[in-house]
């Protein structure tokens, strides 16, 4: 059942996608609501918006260490030098999805600058009728001290939603988790005939980027291309590494690679520029570069097996590893021939 400009209809379907996305209510300006309102030309007008507020403002708070929180106070910050902006984290502290050579950059990069000030392990939350007025607290719900906090601004990076309030009241109710995220099975599939992919999906919280959206549209393509033509499912879907660019202002950042740093510095925003350069200008080769590189992980897999292989040698080593090498040498002669 849709609902248009000209009423409520309906649309069958042999098989449905849902890939609704997720939002931040609070941060419209990073994630866009759940009424589906925000489009590219009312994003704009929204970013020119903020940038007035910004300019108009004196002291920023930003709630989230995450990677979403830590770019939105390294631009604030940069942009607008003038500006006190406070970057409050919860337990989890800094950039608790990256490697610690990353964080411990980000973390460097916050020493240099005059306008930013970091608290960690804190619970944040306003005043009582008020937006700008915040007591931050420990998990136990005792105040610190130092931690009332008076904003001009303020932009909560957490408690991501999923776009999924359309489902309540609907046979696909009974999936949603507590939070609102859609229960799939290894092939991504929450029925038969329905799939779920990108944030509406539940998933781990470090896989919420474009990147895995990407592999797992890709996974479920796959997977109703065989399902409609009778054949059997691909093998389950398994996640690539994860890549992620994180810039810290306009000349500084750190690439991550699964759990390696690969590179950092002035260079790490440039990435992100060509990244996105290529999705939009040269997508096709951009797709056959990101089919690649969830075998990357697979290949790690086999790797590791082989060198649990190599300690099967050893009398003491347990019988189970020696199946395990065998299964993935196994494995490892039926991946190079499909792929060559």
């Amino acid at each position: 059942v849709i609902s248009t400009a000209n009423g409520v209809g309906t649309v069958p379907y042999d098989f449905l996608v849902i890939a609704t996305g997720s939002s931040y209510p609070s941060c419209a300006v990073i994630k866009c609501a759940d009424d589906g309102s925000m489009v590219a030309t009312t994003y704009h007008q929204l970013s020119r918006q903020e940038t007035t507020r910004l300019s108009q403002a004196s002291r920023v708070l930003v709630i989230g260490g995450g990677i979403v929180g830590m770019e939105l106070v390294s631009e604030v910050a940069k942009r607008f030098p003038d500006l006190h902006v406070t970057l409050v984290t919860g337990r989890s502290g800094l950039l608790p999805e990256c490697p610690p050579v990353g964080v411990a950059r980000a973390r460097r990069w916050i020493a240099r600058q005059r306008n930013v000030r970091l608290v960690e392990g804190l619970r944040c939350s306003a005043e009582k009728d008020s937006t700008t007025a915040f007591t931050c607290e420990t998990k136990a719900g005792h105040e610190s001290s130092g931690a009332h906090i008076v904003c001009d601004l303020s932009y909560t990076c957490v408690g991501i939603v999923p776009n999924s309030t359309f489902l309540r009241g609907t046979e696909l109710e009974q999936h949603l988790s507590e939070k609102g995220f859609l229960h799939t099975d290894e092939h991504l599939r929450v029925l038969p005939d329905v799939w779920a992919c990108g944030d509406v999906r539940e998933k781990l919280p470090e896989q919420f980027l474009a990147s895995f959206a990407h592999w797992e549209g890709e996974h479920v393509s796959e997977a109703i291309r065989a399902t409609a033509a009778g054949d059997a499912l691909p093998q389950p879907y398994r996640p690539a590494p994860r890549l992620a660019a994180v810039s810290l202002g306009p000349n500084d950042g750190f690439l991550a690679y699964d759990d390696w740093t690969i590179c950092w510095g002035c260079v790490v925003p440039l990435i992100k520029f060509l990244i996105k350069f290529m999705i939009i200008r040269f997508w096709l080769p951009t797709m056959r570069i990101m089919r690649w590189m969830p075998h990357l992980r697979q290949r790690s897999q086999v790797a590791a097996s082989f060198q649990a292989s190599s300690d099967c040698t050893r009398p003491s080593a347990p019988q189970a590893l020696r199946a395990q090498a065998k299964d993935a040498k196994a494995l490892a002669s039926k991946e190079t021939t499909g792929l060559l």
